[in-house]
């Protein structure tokens, strides 16, 4: 079981990853970001350019890992905010 600090701080940065998620502007440049490699990727008809495509490919996993580590950040802060309520109920 974590500390009540640990919980309210992982709960915190759980909502602020969760409210950037969420936030059009953000989501608009994701999305645009992911549109633009994705169109050098499809595009790159040269045959011997394959380092285009790879530096390609590499850019759209960065660009989902970033996504993947907000979403984790999002649901430990939702386990411990349950956890927090758990707790303080227990009190």
């Amino acid at each position: 079981m974590s500390s009540p600090d640990k919980l309210r701080r992982d709960a915190d940065r759980g909502a602020r990853a969760a409210a950037l998620l969420e936030n059009e502007l953000l989501k608009e440049s994701f999305e645009k970001i992911e549109a633009g490699i994705i169109e050098v990727w499809r595009n790159d008809s040269d045959s011997e350019d394959v380092q285009r495509r790879e530096d390609a490919w590499r850019s759209l996993k960065l660009l989902d890992a970033l996504k993947q580590s907000l979403k984790h950040v999002v649901t430990t802060g939702e386990f411990s905010a349950k956890e927090l309520l758990t707790t303080q109920k227990g009190d």
